[in-house]
């Protein structure tokens, strides 16, 4: 037992910050590489808190979408510089990105699925809804008030 906790903290300290796990976790690598656009590209999480929530599944004609919720807000390099965040809409058929929806936040949005659509918590006359089809989503969207493209 000894001599497999001594091997455990010899890995652990011999792997490099680089192998660390990112706060992308398990998507680091589609959202890499789908040319996801978020965090410059770093992925490392230094300057960013990011929280994603897995939303769910929609099945569309022998395809499954996934679905997630992305919360970020950046961590300000100096005392007199300001964080920012936002929230995205992040979308994947299977494991591949497909790309991302921006919502004007504050406020942050729930977000759920009900049939072949993405919704989000505000009324239908301020756009609260992402109608997919069996090719994904769609190019544009009206959401929370805002006309957005769908974009990486």
């Amino acid at each position: 037992m000894h001599k497999l906790v001594m091997a455990l903290a010899l890995v652990l300290i011999a792997s490099p910050a680089s192998a660390q796990t990112s706060c992308y976790g398990s998507l680091r690598g589609p959202l890499a590489a789908g040319g996801y656009s978020g965090d410059g590209g770093a992925y490392d999480c230094k300057d960013i808190n990011v929280d994603i929530k897995y939303i769910g599944r929609i099945p569309l004609r022998g395809r499954i979408f996934h679905i997630y919720s992305l919360i970020y807000q950046t961590i300000p390099e100096q005392s007199d510089m300001s964080a920012h965040g936002g929230q995205r809409i992040l979308i994947f058929r299977g494991k591949t990105y497909l790309g991302q929806f921006h919502l004007d936040t504050p406020p942050f949005f729930k977000v759920s699925i009900k049939g072949s659509s993405i919704r989000i918590n505000t009324r239908a006359k301020f756009g609260n809804e992402i109608r997919l089809t069996k090719d994904g989503p769609p190019p544009r969207a009206f959401l929370a008030q805002d006309i957005d493209g769908l974009f990486r």
